[in-house]
């Protein structure tokens, strides 16, 4: 679609808000849209993106049938530096930008909320960072023996809650707690119920 000669639609954004979380470093997850909907002229959605924990910033433009939506990074510190050029006499202006991450080498998923007003109908088309948005796949599973649910895992893919596995005698082998796939803490047994071992959250 040649975007230079479509009428654009004058659009609002009305809230962005940006819910970053810890995963581990070997979750894999593509860009996708979580939930979208659409009243009036009121577009809400949600996106799913790989992050590095630092706070974003939201933006959006609208064509005919096309949605673009952006986030970029916030900076943290913006200075401007202002020295005289006594070799080229002039005043030369440096701007510096301080990005910090909250996790340090951490790998996060973000997920980015967007309310947009002013459609005069739902996009066929949304773009993130110049990148057609498809669904999320819905990857939700868990057990429920003896009425307790366990072994569950989120939308996203990832684990929650009390984790249990069994050896094939019925007997439990381990017994972990997770959040967002990483362990909290746990225990793995033998056959004969003694404790192995104890796990802890690892360290960032």
């Amino acid at each position: 679609m040649d975007q230079d000669n479509v009428k654009k639609t004058q659009v609002q954004l009305t809230n962005f808000n940006e819910n970053s979380f810890v995963v581990p470093y070997e979750f894999n997850c593509d860009t996708c849209f979580l939930l979208t909907s659409f009243q009036s002229d009121t577009l809400n959605i949600e996106i799913l993106s790989p992050g590095n924990c630092t706070e974003s910033i939201g933006r959006i433009k609208a064509f005919s049938d096309t949605l673009l939506i952006y986030s970029h990074t916030k900076p943290d510190k913006v200075d401007t530096i202002i020295k005289f050029n006594e070799q080229a006499n002039k005043i030369d202006t440096t701007i510096c930008i301080t990005i910090s991450s909250k996790e340090g080498h951490s790998h996060c998923m973000s997920i980015l909320t967007y309310t947009v007003i002013g459609l005069k109908k739902e996009p066929a088309f949304i773009r993130y960072n110049d990148h057609e948005l498809q669904k999320c796949k819905d990857r939700e599973s868990f057990l429920i023996p003896n009425n307790d649910a366990i072994n569950y895992t989120d939308k996203f893919g990832l684990k929650q809650g009390l984790w249990i596995e069994y050896y094939k005698s019925g007997r439990i082998k381990s017994k972990d707690y997770y959040e967002n796939s990483i362990i909290q803490h746990g225990c793995e047994y033998d056959e004969k119920g003694d404790t192995i071992s104890i796990r802890i959250q690892p360290i960032f």
